[in-house]
């Protein structure tokens, strides 16, 4: 059972870094398209947040799963909600 519930927090952990290098791919391109007037790239950082938001979402609700499936306990549960 501890098994399944580290493979699923790894998981979790690699999809919130995934994340966080969307983000920051997102954050380079949008100070381009500012500092270069660049609406095309500018549309382009606005349909990149869309699917952030998609994965941010999806994220959230494995992080549920894994509360009610697993009912970690304190150290753990520090892991998954922060």
């Amino acid at each position: 059972m501890r098994e399944v519930f580290h493979q699923s927090l790894e998981h979790l952990q690699s999809q919130l870094v995934e994340i966080a290098d969307l983000v920051a791919v997102s954050i380079e391109k949008a100070t381009r398209s500012f500092a270069t007037s660049d609406v095309a790239l500018a549309e382009e950082v606005i349909a990149d947040d869309a699917r952030i938001d998609e994965l941010a979402v999806a994220l959230d609700e494995q992080a549920i799963e894994i509360l009610a499936r697993q009912q970690p306990v304190a150290r753990d549960l520090r892991i998954v909600v922060t």
